[in-house]
């Protein structure tokens, strides 16, 4: 009887272990290249000055440090994936923590922010032509 409680235990706490919800990715801006796709969200979490010198094409923006930012991304639809960026990692490694906790379904955070974009040199847009490819 204790064999058979000991496999049920164990059988449980596999299954319950494989059910885990992943956490967020740490993917490179080269991989970011290869993930992204028309159905996913891009956020930039950035301030309007830093998103005014230009942004990853087709995001979004909403600054981390605006009194409402929790609630705006409580907003954001969570079936899709999205993708987070801010200008070297810090602020979206952060954000992409919070989306994961309010259950968002695949959060990745593009490691090294615009930064690192900007040092493979890929291209940017203005924020006004950013939102125009949503």
């Amino acid at each position: 009887m204790k064999n058979i409680f000991i496999l049920l235990f164990a059988s449980i706490s596999i299954v319950s272990c494989s059910q885990k919800k992943e956490g967020v990715q740490n993917i490179s801006v080269s991989e970011y290249q290869n993930l992204v796709h028309d159905n996913a969200i891009v956020l930039d979490v950035r301030t309007v000055d830093e998103t005014n010198q230009g942004q990853i094409k087709g995001s979004s923006s909403l600054d981390f440090y605006e009194s409402n930012f929790e609630n705006s991304l409580s907003l954001i639809q969570k079936d899709k994936e999205v993708f987070v960026y801010c200008q070297s990692g810090g602020r979206s490694k952060k954000a992409a923590k919070l989306l994961m906790e309010m259950g968002q379904f695949k959060v990745y955070n593009i490691e090294g922010g615009i930064r690192a974009w900007k040092a493979k040199g890929y291209e940017l847009t203005t924020p006004s032509e950013s939102k125009g490819n949503n």
